[in-house]
């Protein structure tokens, strides 16, 4: 693993660890690249939706669609971050309570679902502010999001942030790497596991047995959706569905790779789930209702 650029270029090109190249934190760049890819994706969406003239500029101050992406961008980063944080000491009250201020500032160890939840309430407070279309920006955006969601798990799992599965002992198959079946994440950033024999770096812990690595199912899962609501995207008409669609499908993936993931679990009502796979149910029921709602309405105005 990568906890910095250091244990990068030691592998590539056999330099020492902990050097210059240290204050390179992985998390953070791979971070950074998820935030910047998306924003291009929905940059170029948003450029393609008013040269269309599917969504016209905005009604507050004559902004252009694509004008919007840097400042969503840096409301996203903000508020992502922080929603994250809180939700991650939800999940994790124990480990805040010890460490209060080194939850705030360390990297990783972020719940996606918790940056979401804020970052949208924040982002439909700007939309609604700058009186944009938010079902035809939504739509655009349902693609983008893919792309930093699953960049974003590739953060976790080249650093190493503890962001991942169970143990797994189940027979590989033969088409499959080993790094793709069970990984032990050597040098983790989150210091679990064993350490490592004759390691004298900052970060010399390994796990004792290969994991899921559910960062790269859940990296090459969010390209698959991004593929199809970027191909989709041309064909969906009514305003609304293709977002419909981001939430059904990032809920449903998330919460069947919850099932190989290391979180705590809660009872409700009788039923066994971890935190983040309640809020996937929520996202799948909410998905499912917006989609129901806007087919109805649809149908009802065209009747």
């Amino acid at each position: 693993m990568y906890p910095d650029f250091s244990y990068l270029f030691h592998d590539l090109f056999g330099s020492s660890f902990d050097n210059g190249f240290s204050v390179i934190k992985t998390y953070g760049f791979v971070l950074v690249v998820a935030f910047g890819l998306s924003g291009r994706v929905l940059f170029l969406e948003l450029g393609r939706m008013y040269r269309r003239e599917i969504l016209a500029r905005s009604r507050r101050n004559g902004m252009l669609p694509q004008d919007h992406v840097l400042p969503i961008l840096v409301i996203a980063a903000v508020s992502g971050v922080l929603g994250a944080r809180i939700l991650s000491i939800l999940e994790s009250p124990s480990a805040f309570f010890a460490h209060p201020l080194r939850v705030f500032f360390v990297t990783g160890g972020m719940t996606f679902y918790g940056g979401f939840i804020l970052a949208a309430i924040s982002i439909y407070v700007y939309l609604v502010w700058h009186r944009v279309n938010i079902f035809r920006f939504l739509d655009a955006a349902a693609p983008a999001l893919f792309v930093g969601y699953g960049v974003g798990r590739l953060a976790c799992h080249f650093s190493g942030d503890g962001d991942w599965g169970v143990p797994n002992d189940w027979t590989k198959p033969f088409f499959l790497p080993d790094w793709l079946w069970a990984y032990d994440y050597p040098h983790n950033i989150a210091q679990r596991g064993i350490l490592m024999p004759d390691c004298s770096a900052k970060y010399c812990h390994v796990l004792p047995s290969g994991v899921f690595p559910s960062s790269v199912y859940e990296f090459l899962m969010a390209m698959a959706f991004f593929l199809l609501l970027w191909s989709l995207r041309k064909h969906v008409k009514t305003p609304g569905v293709l977002f419909a669609g981001f939430l059904l499908l990032n809920g449903l993936a998330r919460f069947l790779i919850e099932f190989v993931r290391v979180n705590a679990h809660y009872t409700f009502l009788g039923v066994n789930l971890s935190l983040s796979q309640y809020i996937a149910l929520g996202l799948v029921g909410a998905g499912l209702i917006l989609w129901i709602w806007l087919v109805l309405k649809k149908s009802y105005q065209e009747a």
